[in-house]
């Protein structure tokens, strides 16, 4: 694997990129301005982004469809109230069996049923999020994480995927990137087909390199 430095691996990424028809510099540059407006403007706001989140992973998206449904039993997004008011992922469960009408199905036996392992997701983000008194107290404790060194920035991604049920590390890495800052990375497919385009991998036996070096890349 050749030794490059991290500017060499974003102009060599970014050269593969534009090598592709339809890609173009404009496009981007859109792609690496992060969306200030999706940075969570309250708790009820960071509570529903939060669980928008974690339904986005393979099925589950047609399964638990809009979660602005949820709303009435969720009292608006209140981490708060829903901590208090749901003893277990059951009782949320069943609410949302009775009143909801959600396109997926709903077994509750079936620990694989996304509808079970939603609710689980909702209640660890409502105890996470309940655990700061203001969305400004949320700003300042991932605001820790974002420094210029990498493996202070791989921590917040790492309690997240503790914390949540249901986050893996490269949903939680999305999560961040997408809402809190752009200085981290998804680990994904597409990540890697840049590496091993730009010959900074090998195809057959990929193994992604250093992830906090990757971080440290944007």
């Amino acid at each position: 694997m050749p030794t490059l430095t991290n500017k060499q691996i974003f102009d060599e990424a970014r050269k593969y990129l534009l090598s592709f028809f339809g890609v173009s510099e404009k496009i981007l540059d859109e792609q690496l301005t992060f969306p200030k407006n999706n940075s969570p403007k309250s708790k009820n706001d960071l509570f529903k982004k939060m669980i928008d989140h974690a339904k986005n992973r393979q099925g589950m998206p047609n399964a638990i469809g809009d979660t602005s449904i949820l709303a009435p039993y969720l009292d608006n997004f209140d981490a708060d109230s829903v901590v208090k008011k749901y003893v277990s992922w059951e009782n949320l469960f069943d609410t949302i069996q009775e009143k909801c009408n959600p396109p997926g199905r709903m077994e509750k036996n079936n620990p694989h049923n996304y509808w079970v392992i939603f609710c689980k997701s909702i209640l660890s983000v409502a105890k996470f999020v309940s655990r700061f008194n203001t969305i400004e107290n949320f700003q300042s404790y991932v605001n820790q994480f974002i420094t210029d060194v990498p493996d202070t920035r791989l921590a917040l991604p790492l309690i997240l995927k503790e914390e949540i049920f249901g986050y893996k590390f490269a949903l939680a890495c999305d999560f961040v990137k997408e809402n809190i800052s752009p200085l981290f990375v998804k680990p994904d497919i597409h990540i890697k087909a840049i590496f091993i385009g730009i010959g900074l991998s090998e195809k057959k036996r990929f193994r992604f390199p250093n992830f906090s070096r990757c971080c440290s890349i944007l």
